[in-house]
């Protein structure tokens, strides 16, 4: 996957997991996938395995540039443990269910979509 192609399903998976912050739900990966494809029309089709990548920049640009957020991506879970997945560098894995508790729909509130997405690579 290109750095291009990264930005582009990072920025769709954005819009999909703020919509899931302010509900406060969380979704396994092959779903993200799944909505990801029907919601959106890409020449890239996502699967459970390559969601990682748009993750990932997800991950660090929350890191980086909104520390006091809580970890977005971490709404994304492995179906079968309801936990993150092994490239997850947010809290631990054991206070993984508090952060989905805290105050997301408020947060994400102002942070509601890429418009100003630079992402770490820019």
């Amino acid at each position: 996957m290109t750095d291009e192609q990264v930005n582009e399903k990072a920025s769709i998976a954005w819009c999909i997991l703020v919509e899931y912050a302010r509900e406060r739900k969380v979704l396994a990966y092959g779903e993200l996938a799944k909505l990801m494809n029907s919601q959106y029309r890409s020449r890239l089709r996502m699967n459970h395995r390559n969601c990682k990548y748009a993750l990932g920049l997800i991950q660090a640009y929350c890191r980086t540039h909104l520390p006091s957020l809580p970890a977005l991506q971490s709404l994304v879970v492995n179906g079968k443990t309801r936990k993150p997945g092994k490239g997850y560098t947010g809290s631990r894995l054991e206070e993984i269910e508090q952060e989905h508790q805290r105050d997301f729909s408020n947060t994400w509130e102002t942070v509601n979509s890429f418009e100003n997405w630079k992402g770490p690579r820019a």
